[in-house]
């Protein structure tokens, strides 16, 4: 079977996306952090200090 080549514009969202994806997922500690205050009924602002 050929291996077959996806249009421009697929390449370049999958270009965007991919790496947003494994860089900034909600395993990373600061974005975890956040969430936690977040859930644990803290401010906007508080649960973004959180994570920073």
């Amino acid at each position: 079977m050929a291996k077959e080549s996806h249009p421009p514009y697929a390449r370049g969202f999958i270009d965007i996306v991919l790496p947003i994806i494994a860089d900034h997922g909600p395993a990373v500690s600061s974005a975890h952090n956040t969430i936690v205050a977040a859930r644990a009924g803290k401010g906007l602002l508080s649960s973004l200090v959180a994570g920073s």
